[in-house]
């Protein structure tokens, strides 16, 4: 798959969870507005200059605004909105970079739902700092195979 392709389908798998948070969000009427300008700065933006931050800036609106009527669209819509970043930043090119957006994707699904089940804080606290060690462990990991196929090395 392509990098517009992949694009493409980030953007269109948003697009449509806010559709279907729409009915059940109360500020529904948001949704549609923003999610116009949201396409419109992705467009847009790239005859400008570089329109990543104000993607995300508006992605994370649309993401506050749906998952005020449904809670569990937050984390999937999150990381649509992650994965759209990414694409858009050229940064999910090869296998490796979308097998690490997976992990990461199922590693935030498992932690949301050990966290909604456990429903303590200091356990949660604790389950999320480790994810997030092993998210940095995983970059840690994934640059110091970048610098070593920079400086010569094999992959």
């Amino acid at each position: 798959m392509n990098q517009g392709t992949l694009h493409l389908l980030l953007v269109l798998l948003f697009g449509g969870l806010l559709g279907a948070a729409l009915p059940v969000s109360p500020l529904w009427y948001l949704i549609p507005p923003l999610f116009i300008a949201f396409l419109a700065v992705m467009v847009a933006g790239r005859r400008v200059g570089d329109p990543e931050f104000l993607v995300l800036c508006i992605g994370e609106l649309l993401v506050v605004v749906s998952g005020t009527g449904l809670s569990l669209s937050i984390l999937p819509l999150q990381c649509l909105l992650i994965g759209v970043i990414l694409a858009e930043l050229h940064l999910l090119a090869g296998r490796k970079d979308v097998a690490w957006f997976g992990v990461y994707t199922l590693g935030a699904s498992a932690s949301l739902a050990l966290i909604l089940g456990i429903r303590n804080v200091l356990v949660s606290g604790i389950i999320t700092g480790v994810f997030l060690l092993c998210i940095f462990f995983g970059l840690t990991v994934r640059e110091h195979e970048q610098q070593r196929v920079l400086a010569g090395g094999s992959s």
